[in-house]
């Protein structure tokens, strides 16, 4: 039996072809992170603002340009909507609410990450109800604050079963 939640990869600003498979991968390898630990994606849809509804979006430059992204787009359904930027201020590169909301009628009701994709699982961790880097638990932990940690521990496990959104798979 495995837990999960629904994924929404919204691409904002149309990508190549090569980028497409970069965002993929980022996909995959948040999925093999959780699965390890007995979590997973209930789904995954894909979704693309392009280009000429982008708008400034595309390069997200402080935390209120975030917040006005979250309020311009979402998906209607009771997945995560991670919306994928080129780039984000101060050289982040992702971010999310901490404990984001279970539904889409409140403020903050997505992250966001770079093309990269290496803060995916990271930022997941945040929206799905982990407050702390951990970062006392080593590079190794998913929420130490430089993103690419690949464990979590059992409270951690516990805050991501608690989430509204959060409900059994397979």
């Amino acid at each position: 039996i495995m837990a999960g939640w629904g994924l929404n990869i919204i691409e904002v600003g149309d990508n190549t072809a090569a980028e497409r498979q970069t965002i993929l991968a980022g996909v995959n390898d948040a999925r093999d992170v959780y699965e390890d630990h007995g979590l997973t994606f209930s789904s995954v849809e894909w979704w693309v603002i392009h280009d000429g509804d982008a708008g400034g979006y595309r390069n997200l430059g402080d935390e209120d340009e975030w917040e006005d992204l979250l309020d311009d787009w979402t998906v209607p359904n009771d997945s995560v909507d991670c919306f994928v930027v080129r780039t984000m201020w101060d050289g982040f590169a992702g971010y999310s609410p901490i404990g984001g909301p279970d539904d889409k009628d409140d403020k903050n009701d997505g992250l966001a990450v770079t093309r990269s994709m290496v803060c995916l699982a990271h930022e997941l961790g945040h929206y799905m109800g982990d407050h702390d880097h951990a970062d006392a638990l080593g590079r190794g932990n998913v929420m130490h604050s430089f993103c690419g940690g690949r464990v979590f521990t059992y409270d951690q496990y516990e805050a991501f079963l608690e989430h509204g959104w959060t409900h059994i798979v397979r």
